[in-house]
């Protein structure tokens, strides 16, 4: 199984990691062909072991022969997903609040741990499921 060997060339990424302290940033939307698509609050805090972690995780992907990502990488927390049926005048609503979201300043936290995860977009929503979970220092 493909994933069975990417997590192989995983392991030894996590195992060379340390605990990365993160904290909540501002809140966003990803859009699609000018609509909103999935709503977020962005990560900030200890970015550079978070964007170096990124970047091993796509080296193993594109040595096993997966396609490299085009879009930049934005560390997020998805919040929600917004229906095809949404109306027009809405993409413009959903930006006006999100400058008014205010993200509190006490939401940090130490990861320890990343997952490698399988992700359907199905009719009904997002389906998400754990493949793999990798301790950082290999504990």
């Amino acid at each position: 199984m493909q994933a069975d060997d990417l997590a192989g060339d995983l392991l030894p990424v996590a195992v060379q990691l340390l605990p990365i302290r993160l904290a909540l940033g501002a809140a966003g939307c990803f859009s699609q062909r000018g609509m909103p698509g999935a709503l977020w609050v962005g990560l900030s805090g200890e970015k550079t072991p978070l964007n170096g972690l990124q970047r091993a995780v796509e080296a193993a992907a594109l040595a096993r022969g997966h396609q490299p990502e085009t879009r930049a990488f934005r560390p997020h927390l998805t919040l929600g997903r917004f229906g095809a049926g949404l109306p027009a005048a809405a993409a413009g609503q959903v930006a006006a609040a999100l400058q008014k979201v205010e993200v509190p300043l006490n939401g940090h936290w130490i990861a320890s741990d990343f997952s490698l995860m399988r992700s359907e977009l199905l009719a009904t929503g997002a389906k998400y499921t754990r493949l793999h979970k990798f301790a950082f220092g290999g504990h």
